[in-house]
């Protein structure tokens, strides 16, 4: 299944069922992007490496700066919720008032992109001698400079998503707490290391079959938890 193909599926998909049965996410994180579809999810979907990201961390406070084109506000706020911390949504844009969010309210986890938070750690470090606790960082796909954690100063977990709310590749425990980018192929998926594809394992209503990632991962070993681990192919 190229993305072309899924393109064309989604698109029958989307003719042949009106009913709001499922959560949509872009198939793009690039709002301009022409093959813009929407991506069905299951309405019970969780972002459940998320929430075991934030209960490894104890976060109290949760700051979501992704982009809300992205659509990932509700499962975010679920993964809040399940693991005890409250969630506050910062705009990009306005970063003195989200340092101030750090200092005063309690924040100690920011949820953002590889390239916010690369912007927003220099501004926290420049204008106000501040870092958050820990960073849940999602990588695009198409771009996933997974050596950025290492330069926060903070602990925190990656991801890599296929598109917005469909990941590719996670940490566990174990992986979140080393210094090198490491993952597990996200358990929704089976990855199939010969044609570098993968396959959703789980019901959903466009399931992916063999759709190529835009990158090249590697098995290297077993790891502690059990998961094999992989890694960047240029590693």
């Amino acid at each position: 299944m190229t993305h072309t193909e899924l393109i064309a599926e989604l698109e029958q998909f989307s003719a042949a069922n009106k009913s709001p049965a499922n959560k949509i996410v872009p198939t793009s994180f690039d709002p301009t992007d022409p093959t813009l579809r929407g991506f069905p999810i299951p309405l019970d979907w969780r972002w459940t490496s998320c929430e075991q990201s934030l209960s490894s961390f104890h976060a109290v406070g949760v700051m979501m700066r992704l982009p809300l084109f992205w659509q990932l506000e509700v499962p975010l706020f679920h993964a809040c919720k399940n693991s005890g911390a409250f969630i506050f949504v910062s705009d990009r844009g306005n970063m003195p008032l989200a340092a101030e969010a750090i200092r005063t309210a309690q924040i100690d986890c920011v949820v953002t992109d590889a390239e916010d938070a690369q912007t927003f750690s220099d501004f926290l470090v420049e204008k106000s001698a501040l870092k958050p606790r820990s960073w849940i960082i999602v990588h695009r796909a198409t771009v996933p400079d997974t050596a950025l954690l290492n330069g926060l100063g903070a602990v925190g977990a990656q991801e890599v998503h296929i598109f917005p709310g469909v990941p590719a590749l996670v940490q566990c425990e174990v992986l979140r707490s080393l210094d090198t980018p490491l993952f597990h192929v996200h358990p929704d998926l089976k990855w199939d290391a010969k044609s570098n594809t993968v396959t959703s394992c789980i019901e959903i209503p466009v399931p992916l079959q063999n759709y190529p990632l835009p990158f090249t991962i590697k098995e290297i070993r077993t790891c502690e938890c059990g998961q094999a681990v992989v890694a960047s192919a240029t590693l």
